[in-house]
């Protein structure tokens, strides 16, 4: 099953605006951020997958990727493992930096005069996020329970969000409650003290599977203490699952 593509309006409406008007639900949930890296682009998206949904089953997919484009063999997408309405597409070339232009101008379609000055600021901050993860965070549920977003392939636009930009997103997505999981191929994880936690993953591909290791470089192991060396993926139980179900 293909991802969905989904296209933001020019300017949000207030009902796209997710609940900013306390601290209760969202600000107590505990958000968390993690990236996952490594040279194989199918182990990194099986892997934050598999982190994501051990997270919270009802995580949201992003996918980095052209729209004329099929998703690659090994993608979660293209395994008809995501659930419908919770799998995007953001062209790469389109970006995801922030877009302080569109959100002045955003701002006054949104705000309303009795706004509290905290909820302003908070209000300001979520119309600067890039549109694509704007629609997203707005069509996550606001019912107190706790909400995820998988972001993969990042490499692909990792040149158009400087580094500087990077920390009020994170910002942003922690005071909503949210937690941030992105996916980055390559041989070195950028901004990697940003996040909360850091995962590289080494191997070739899906089909040498066991032959892999996971490397936890920044943040807690799953459920054990930092481990000096790389470890199979047999070690990691809910890991081997999602491998085994992909090469099945």
């Amino acid at each position: 099953m293909p991802a969905e593509s989904h296209r933001p309006a020019s300017a949000p409406g207030r009902d796209l605006v997710p609940d900013l008007d306390g601290e209760g639900s969202r600000s107590a949930r505990r958000p968390t951020t993690a990236l996952v890296y490594g040279a194989s682009r199918p182990l990194v998206s099986l892997l934050l997958y598999a982190m994501a949904e051990d997270a919270n089953p009802r995580f949201h997919w992003l996918d980095i990727r052209r729209e004329s484009e099929p998703a690659a063999k090994w993608d979660p997408a293209n395994l008809g493992w995501l659930k419908d309405r919770h799998s995007w597409v953001a062209d790469p070339s389109e970006g995801l930096s922030p877009d302080n232009a569109r959100a002045n101008a955003a701002i006054f379609h949104v705000i309303r005069s009795d706004e509290p000055p905290a909820v302003l600021s908070r209000l300001t901050d979520f119309l600067r996020l890039p549109p694509t993860i704007q629609e997203i965070l707005g069509a996550m549920p606001s019912d107190g329970g706790s909400s995820l977003l998988a972001v993969a392939n990042v490499d692909r636009i990792s040149g158009s969000i400087p580094e500087p930009a990077l920390a009020p997103i994170l910002a942003a997505f922690d005071w909503l409650g949210c937690s941030l999981f992105v996916g980055f191929v390559g041989a070195r994880a950028p901004a990697a003290a940003q996040f909360g936690r850091v995962v590289r993953i080494d191997g070739t591909w899906p089909g040498r599977w066991e032959d892999a290791t996971v490397h936890f470089e920044r943040g807690e192991a799953f459920g054990a203490s930092q481990p000096a060396h790389g470890v199979s993926l047999t070690e990691l139980p809910f890991l081997e699952r999602t491998l085994r179900r992909a090469v099945s």
